[in-house]
C-alpha cells in the first residue's frame, strides 16, 4: 500500500459480502454501498476468558455477582449469557451497575496510531 492505497487494483471479491446488485439480494442504492465509512474498535470484554473467571475476582463480583443473581457462565459448556455476571455487567442496559461511569473512569486504550485514507 505504501501511504497510496489503488482500490481500483484490489480484488473484486474485497467487498464481495457487501450487498451488491449482483449478489442476487439487490441493493437498493447500490452507488453508496462503500459510502463514508466509521472506524470501529470491537473488543471482547466477557467470553470464553474473563466470562468463566469473573466469579474469581473479587473485585468483578464486588461489581456484579451473585448477590445480584448472577454467575460466572463458561461459553464453552454453557450459551445462557442472560445470568452470566460479566455481560450483565458490560451491557448494564438500564444502569443498574454502573458500568458506563466505571468504564469511563477505567477503562482506556493505548492506540499508537490510525491511518485513515480519503479520495481527492
Amino acid at each position: 500500500v505504501e501511504n497510496r492505497p489503488q482500490p481500483r487494483g484490489w480484488d473484486r471479491w474485497l467487498a464481495s459480502y457487501y450487498p451488491l446488485r449482483q449478489s442476487g439480494a439487490g441493493c437498493p442504492n447500490p452507488a453508496n454501498v462503500l459510502a463514508p465509512q466509521h472506524l470501529i474498535l470491537n473488543i471482547g470484554l466477557c467470553g470464553d476468558w474473563a466470562g468463566k473467571i469473573w466469579g474469581q475476582s473479587p473485585t468483578c463480583t464486588a461489581l456484579a455477582g451473585p448477590q445480584q443473581g448472577c454467575r460466572a457462565v463458561d461459553p464453552m459448556f454453557d450459551d445462557n449469557f442472560d445470568d452470566d455476571c460479566c455481560t450483565q455487567f458490560t451491557w448494564d442496559g438500564n444502569g443498574t451497575y454502573g458500568a458506563d461511569a466505571y468504564f469511563a473512569a477505567n477503562g482506556f486504550f493505548n492506540i499508537s496510531w490510525a491511518k485513515v485514507f480519503q479520495q481527492k
